[in-house]
């Protein structure tokens, strides 16, 4: 919030700074924040079906990525905490170190209902042929 406060008139230095403290998180911090910020800049992408920008996301998302003081301090330190979300996803790029046009592979689609019903359905039927041998161990029932 710091790197925010004190370039945030000038969107290029603050990216900038945010470059050289993000990295200074762990490293699981850092790939958690890497992962959110990505799977946000995917969702504002979308903004024309689903209305939410960087700015909008920055305002939902942010007060949950930083940690705010108590009190009437964190209105303050909100607006703060919306600013430098919203340059960590507009300038994702510049502050993660990747290419603006590397793109990640698309999710697969989720399976139809019925599918997922017959995949469930199979697994299940293994699992209690895998019990029946544990059961029986190295006999063979021919029941089925």
């Amino acid at each position: 919030m710091e790197a925010y406060a004190k370039n945030k008139s000038d969107p290029d230095a603050c990216a900038k700074e945010l470059k050289t403290v993000v990295p200074l998180l762990p490293a699981s911090h850092f790939q958690l924040l890497k992962y959110v910020c990505r799977f946000l800049l995917d969702v504002a992408e979308r903004e024309d079906r689903n209305k939410m920008g960087h700015v909008a996301l920055a305002i939902v998302f942010g007060p949950n990525l930083f940690r705010l003081s108590d009190g009437l301090i964190a209105l303050q330190e909100q607006a703060l905490t919306n600013g430098a979300t919203a340059v960590l996803l507009q300038r994702y790029g510049d502050v993660f170190g990747e290419a603006a046009g590397k793109r990640r592979r698309k999710p697969d689609k989720p399976l139809p209902f019925e599918e997922h019903l017959k995949k469930k359905k199979k697994k299940r039927k293994k699992s209690r042929q895998q019990d029946r041998v544990t059961v029986y161990g190295d006999i063979e029932t021919g029941c089925g």
